[in-house]
């Protein structure tokens, strides 16, 4: 499989050659080639989504079980975890920069090839040994994410062997908003477990809060504004969205109660807070790539 990696010819000759049934498996691990190339696409090497395709498109059978996992998706997603497994252990021997663009630049491979299979009709619900479902390896992945919580919603309540949930790993990057946003939409919730930023950010909110009341029954308007927009800021490095509303609501009690000092400050801060999102859709949401005539 390795040579074919930097070596091959036709669809035909590579499908004759490793053929896709069962029956040309390797007898000791069960694998046919299209569980192999799947799992060289996970590991993030070059040429693997080709093969895939073409094994694919010459029959392959995305959901054959081999002897350690139930299909060639499986493969694909261990492949991910061990890479990056070994990566994470490997990370003092390289320069961190470094390290993390040879992650991405892999990570896109095995998306690619995930993104494959999933349009193949891999089976969604494949569990790894750690627990992890395919929402846990793919949890930065805005396509793979939201197509996967539609496909099975009952996904995005699963925990790790950590006791994680998809959205436990990303809670904590604001550029991953529209990922946390499909997992929310899809029923997702953070549980009991809450981390002590939020914590921090309860206390403050209480306390503005607490402070809105009063400034409300004094008829204090220019109050009330300043500790939403307050609110806002807390808010802004861990959901841009949220923050978003609140300084909307600002927004519109200034324009309500004509505080126009007010009005261009937060409209400039909120079209900060929109251009920012709206990147973050248009990064996550690029054109996906049609890998199989499967229509």
């Amino acid at each position: 499989m390795s040579a074919l990696l930097t070596n091959w010819q036709s669809g035909n000759e590579l499908a004759d050659m490793y053929g896709c049934a069962h029956d040309s498996a390797s007898r000791a691990s069960g694998q046919t080639a299209l569980h192999l190339a799947a799992q060289c696409a996970g590991q993030g090497l070059p040429g693997s989504v080709d093969i895939l395709r073409v094994l694919l498109q010459h029959g392959g059978d995305v959901n054959l079980p081999s002897n350690t996992v139930t299909s060639a998706i499986g493969e694909c997603l261990s492949a991910i975890v061990d890479r990056r497994a070994a990566s994470s252990s490997d990370a003092s021997e390289q320069h961190g920069e470094e390290l993390r663009q040879s992650n991405d630049a892999k990570d896109e491979v095995a998306y690619d090839a995930v993104l494959m299979l999933l349009q193949a009709g891999a089976d969604v619900g494949e569990l790894l040994p750690s627990n992890q479902t395919i929402l846990h390896v793919c949890a930065t992945h805005y396509y793979i994410v939201h197509h996967v919580a539609e496909l099975a919603p009952r996904l995005v309540h699963l925990r790790n062997a950590d006791g994680q949930t998809p959205l436990d790993l990303v809670l904590d990057n604001a550029e991953l908003e529209p990922v946390k946003l499909a997992l929310l939409n899809h029923g997702a919730s953070r549980g009991s477990d809450v981390f002590e930023i939020d914590l921090l950010i309860a206390q403050e909110v209480a306390k503005l809060d607490e402070f809105l009341s009063l400034a409300s029954q004094n008829d204090e308007h220019r109050e009330q504004v300043a500790a939403i927009s307050q609110m806002s800021d807390l808010y802004l490095p861990r959901s841009p969205i949220d923050a978003a509303k609140l300084l909307a609501c600002a927004l519109r009690m200034a324009r309500t109660h004509d505080i126009d000092d007010e009005i261009e400050i937060l409209h400039n801060k909120l079209l900060q807070i929109y251009t920012r999102v709206f990147s973050m859709f248009n990064k996550h949401e690029k054109p996906v790539r049609t890998y199989l005539p499967f229509a």
